[in-house]
């Protein structure tokens, strides 16, 4: 029996402008005004969408990612030309506007219904 192949899958965000946690990832607790409470360990917003594919990954998966920043046209391209199994929808806002959330998903069910 041939080998079943493991779905493919898009891990898609929309990442813009500057990551605050970038600023403070090499912060030395030593130069803070309080002693934290638990070791500091930051990540970049990156760095979290990177450990989210390559944990994916590890399980066999075909992980692309995909950061829209702000412009819809690749992520439409994407799902029409070569739609993968899965889509991990990291998507927290469009355009400055996390009630503008609502119409990616909807994108995503638009173009799987009708095969777009």
């Amino acid at each position: 029996m041939p080998k079943k192949k493991k779905p493919r899958v898009v891990v898609v965000y929309n990442h813009t402008g500057e990551d605050v946690y970038e600023k403070i990832k090499d912060v030395d607790p030593k130069s803070l005004s309080f002693k934290p409470e638990y070791d500091l360990d930051v990540a970049t917003v990156i760095e979290e969408y990177d450990a989210i594919a390559n944990a994916i990954r590890k399980e066999g998966y075909t992980v692309t990612t995909l950061n829209i920043e702000e412009n819809i046209k690749p992520l439409v391209e994407i799902l029409h030309k070569n739609p993968p199994d899965v889509v991990f929808n990291l998507i927290e806002h469009y355009k400055d506007d996390p009630k503008l959330e609502y119409l990616i998903a909807g994108l995503f069910i638009f173009l799987s219904l009708f095969k777009i």
